[in-house]
């Protein structure tokens, strides 16, 4: 399922250890507080225990799932940002 996290978060540490747990699920960056992934279930769960182990209580992150139909029905206006996976061929 798509996934939205929403982050806002004080310390600079702490800050680069989210990004870093994003990162390694395949998160994107669509702001500096905002990234948009592709979670299963279990991964899901896998990520909240990771986040919240670590968080001080004295941030804020929002995991928003979103439905098929919902993502579908995303409107851009602006400059594009690619929310799909791009897939990299090497040669």
């Amino acid at each position: 399922m798509k996934i939205i996290i929403l982050t806002k978060i004080k310390f600079l540490n702490y800050q680069e250890k989210v990004r870093n747990i994003l990162i390694n699920y395949g998160f994107k960056n669509i702001t500096t507080n905002i990234s948009i992934g592709e979670l299963s279930t279990q991964e899901l769960e896998n990520i909240k225990m990771e986040l919240e182990k670590n968080n001080k209580g004295t941030d804020s992150i929002i995991i928003v799932p979103i439905c098929q139909g919902c993502y579908k029905n995303i409107y851009q206006i602006g400059v594009n940002i690619n929310l799909e996976e791009q897939q990299y061929v090497i040669l």
